[in-house]
């Protein structure tokens, strides 16, 4: 049987904003302000202004896997998944659509992460070689 405790704790810590969970009630699909589309050139600029608009509503342990997703059996499966919904929402309105189109289906805000880093972040090594062309033409 529960602990109604438990229950409580719960219940109060999905009020507190800095609880990962707490969700405000202007927090919606269209409520984050990124007017940066991810592009196939543009993965950087992209994910530092995503980073910052999840940073500022506690929400970066959905897209890192601090806050994995928990059992279904787990009285926060729920609410994790109204929070992932929300997330995966924002990121889909922050694609282009051809680039939406490749993680459209994907459930979990942590693997669409993974996949667009791996698919549009450059390596270290092109990002030097970059640097060095761009350098080589200002000298």
């Amino acid at each position: 049987m529960a602990n109604p405790v438990d229950s409580v704790h719960v219940i109060s810590s999905l009020d507190d904003p800095h609880f990962a969970f707490f969700m405000h009630h202007s927090d919606h699909h269209g409520s984050i302000s990124i007017t940066l589309k991810l592009t196939s050139n543009n993965y950087s600029a992209w994910s530092k202004s995503f980073y910052l608009a999840l940073s500022i509503r506690n929400k970066l342990g959905f897209i890192d896997g601090a806050i994995p997703q928990p059992l279904v059996t787990d009285k926060l499966y729920m609410t994790w998944m109204r929070c992932n919904n929300l997330i995966v929402a924002w990121i889909l309105e922050c694609l282009t659509p051809s680039i939406a189109s490749i993680v459209f289906y994907m459930n979990n805000a942590t693997q669409i992460r993974k996949t667009l880093k791996r698919r549009f972040s450059l390596p270290d090594k092109v990002k030097i070689c970059n640097l060095q062309h761009t350098l080589n033409g200002i000298a």
